[in-house]
């Protein structure tokens, strides 16, 4: 999730890059400019759909959390004891 503080940092540093730049009457090709907000606008975007996605970012971990995985099953070691008893099987008693 660290792209989305970059991506807005990115964000505001070409905003206030064009507006200085255009604030300042400097003779600036048209070119330059297009390009600058168009990346401006891909950021922009970029930022909505991070900003966008946090919800969908908590839920999703929530559903991972709180699921139970099947697959993985914990076998004891051989240090361990297992936690049920072994079953004996029944001894013959023999009348004396």
């Amino acid at each position: 999730m660290l792209f989305l503080p970059l991506i807005l940092a990115a964000w505001a540093l070409i905003s206030f890059m064009m507006s200085s730049v255009v604030a300042s009457g400097a003779d600036v090709s048209t070119g330059a400019v297009t390009i600058a907000r168009i990346v401006n606008v891909v950021l922009g975007f970029l930022g909505i759909i991070g900003v966008i996605m946090i919800p969908v970012g908590f839920v999703v971990g929530i559903i991972m959390f709180t699921r139970k995985d099947d697959s993985v099953q914990v076998q004891p070691t051989q240090d361990e004891p297992p936690s049920t008893p072994p079953i004996q099987p029944p001894t013959e008693h023999t009348p004396v």
